[in-house]
Order: structure tokens, then sequence, then C-alpha cells
């Protein structure tokens, strides 16, 4: 007998014949209904990078959605995390979702990795490895650096001499984007 396969047809109608030693026979039509068999493990169709975040915008926030092919009339019955930084995630195990548990924080972890999977009624495909990235944003004031007093110039010295030099540390890995003068004689300075 041929293998049935429900990949080309799942119904099959044969006529079967029966003869005795008379020679006399009997015939009769019958239907053979093959059921697809999952016989292939899922396969992450989601990739391997998260949504990167801004620090300190808040916990709860999504950063990836698992998504798998359950291959072969499959269907996909739960989605799992593990790895280094499961213990910080969440996942929905019914939709997939994985968001972060606590608020992001550049300084603290600036990036994470993690491992996601998808089962079928056959199995578990293969973990596929995820990472996203925490973005450093600019918490803190800039600080003055440079001494409180000027250079002491002599009357009558000319104009356009340097009087002082502003300089500044950005702190928290900011850029110093500009200078500026202000209280009451600014305006004999530029």
């Amino acid at each position: 007998m041929k293998s049935l396969s429900s990949t080309t047809s799942n119904v099959y109608n044969v006529i079967v014949t029966a003869q005795d030693y008379g020679g006399l026979t009997d015939t009769q039509s019958i239907t053979v209904t093959v059921t697809n068999v999952d016989e292939v493990v899922p396969t992450i169709t989601s990739g391997d990078t998260g949504a990167n975040l801004e620090e300190n915008s808040g916990a709860g926030q999504t950063i990836y959605t698992i998504t798998a092919t359950a291959n072969d009339g499959g269907t996909i019955r739960s989605y799992v995390i593990a790895g280094t930084d499961a213990g910080l995630l969440s996942v929905n195990a019914s939709t997939g979702v994985v968001t972060l548990t606590a608020d992001p924080d550049y300084e603290t972890k600036s990036s994470y990795s993690f491992t996601v999977t998808a089962a079928d009624e056959l199995g578990t495909s293969a973990a596929t490895t995820v990472t996203f990235d925490i973005t450093d944003l600019d918490g803190h004031e800039p600080t003055i650096t440079s001494s409180a007093a000027g250079t002491n110039k002599a009357e009558n010295s000319g104009i356009n001499q340097t009087i002082y030099t502003i300089t500044a540390t950005a702190n928290d890995g900011g850029t110093i984007g500009s200078y500026a003068i202000a209280g009451t004689d600014a305006v004999y300075y530029r």
C-alpha cells in the first residue's frame, strides 16, 4: 500500500473487491481520511532585536513581541523567555508580548539579553537570543568649572580682550550646547 500524506490530499476514495474461489465478487467503495500530524517544531520569526528604550521612560513598556510559525499544521501553545536578564522582564505566555518590569536606567543597566522560545503540540523551538539597549539621557545640569574671578585689566588697555573663559562639565554623558552671560554689566561684554 502506498504511504498516505495529508500534504497532497487528506481524503482518499477507493473501491475494494473481494473474490472467492468460485469467481464471485463483491465490491464496496470506501473513504479514508488522513489527519495531519505535526512533525516539525515551531520556528521563531520575530528576529533577535528588541526595542531600545530611553532611560527613565517608565516600567512596563513592551520591548519585544515573540512571533513564531508553528509549521506543518501545528498551533503555538505558549511563549517562554529565559537567559541572562529574563528575571528583569515579563512575558505574556499567550501573546508573546515581552515587557520590562522596572524603569530603565542606563547607569544601572545599559543593555539586556534574553532568549525566546515557542512551543506547539510537537515540542519547543530552538532558542533565539534577543538584545536591546537603554539610551543614556543627560539627566543632570552642567557644572561651571571655571573660577569665579575674571582677568583684571588696566584702564584704557583696549577692546576685545579676553577677560574670562567659561568652562563647564556637562555631567551624565551630555554635551555643553552653549554658553551665555547675564547680569548688571553683561551689556559691556560679548
